[in-house]
């Protein structure tokens, strides 16, 4: 193996590595989440902590191969960074209509909504943390694995297209949420589409922050609301009324996200369109790397699918939660 085949490769155990200690968090993260009886506050601190375990594989790989943060996070203007703030605000509410379509769905084929380990804030000390843990942490760290690390390690091989596509899939699966799938691969997708035109990590993480914090905001403002009138989550999805119910609710978020989602779109074509293409992915044409380069993608992909496969099972009451 020579050149970038080699980096692809390495690449791809990394990703191996990361996926088997993501396992690893995940099944430790279930056996306390059983196990204890903690409060809102304790809840975060706790998802805090697991998130920044998610980046010790991406720190050692960072050490060992000799990657400089300069190059790795890159640069953007402040013009970028301000489209890439407003474009994760204004595409929620698309990805709300989405999300509820996608759970109508589940629900009309034997499905359910599994509650969520991640409690909606409902004090501004509450809120502070959730912003902290979901609006920082978490772009901080998956930004530079995702569309950094994984992201130019396909771009050693691939092109444009796939690139973007195979890193929303791979950005979606980890979290291993069935009823989020459609919602988190449209939003994965458009903030992929931010890194790879910049070749600079700063957009995806403002948008990744933007978009998460605004999603905290409007949980709090639900969960402030629920007590006047019950919330999308108390719907009975699996009545007819309850889907009736959760369809009226589709529709009325799809007739609110069309403005914000033209809005949404513009700004996106300005960015891709006005924005310098100097992208500082390494472009290979004719590498063809082989099966001893793409075992390690193949198997980091099957054991990601599974996970996702296991909440498929729990969403469909295969497996008791």
């Amino acid at each position: 193996m020579k050149g970038e085949g080699r980096r692809f490769y390495f690449v791809g155990l990394f990703l191996l590595c990361w996926t088997l200690w993501l396992i690893l968090i995940v099944v430790g993260s279930a056996f306390l989440w059983d196990r204890s009886k903690t409060d809102v506050l304790s809840s975060y601190l706790i998802t805090g902590v697991l998130e920044l375990l998610l980046a010790v594989p991406a720190v050692l790989y960072i050490v060992l191969a000799k990657v400089k943060l300069s190059d790795l996070f890159g640069k953007a203007n402040a013009g970028q960074i301000c489209a890439a703030f407003l474009i994760g605000i204004l595409m929620l509410p698309a990805t709300l209509s989405l999300s509820l379509f996608w759970n109508l769905l589940i629900s009309l084929t034997g499905g359910r909504m599994l509650p969520q380990q991640f409690t909606a804030p409902e004090t501004p000390l509450q809120l502070a943390a959730a912003c902290a843990v979901a609006g920082l942490a978490a772009p901080l760290v998956e930004e530079p694995i995702m569309r950094g690390i994984v992201m130019r390690g396909q771009a050693a091989v691939w092109g444009r297209n796939r690139v973007i596509f195979f890193t929303s899939l791979l950005f979606v699966l980890p979290h291993a949420q069935y009823s989020g799938l459609a919602a988190m691969l449209l939003a994965g997708g458009v903030i992929t589409a931010l890194a790879w035109r910049t070749g600079s990590l700063w957009p995806s993480i403002t948008a990744h922050f933007s978009f998460n914090v605004a999603s905290i905001c409007l949980s709090a403002a639900a969960k402030q609301l629920s007590s006047l009138q019950p919330g999308i989550a108390a719907i009975d999805t699996l009545s007819e009324p309850g889907r009736r119910q959760m369809l009226t609710a589709a529709l009325l978020y799809l007739g609110v996200s069309v403005p914000f989602s033209i809005v949404c779109g513009v700004l996106l074509w300005a960015f891709w369109r006005y924005t310098p293409s100097v992208v500082r992915l390494p472009k290979v044409p004719g590498a063809k790397p082989g099966f001893r380069q793409y075992w390690p993608w193949l198997v980091s992909g099957a054991l990601m699918a599974g996970l996702l496969l296991l909440n498929i099972l729990q969403v469909y009451g295969v497996i008791k939660t």
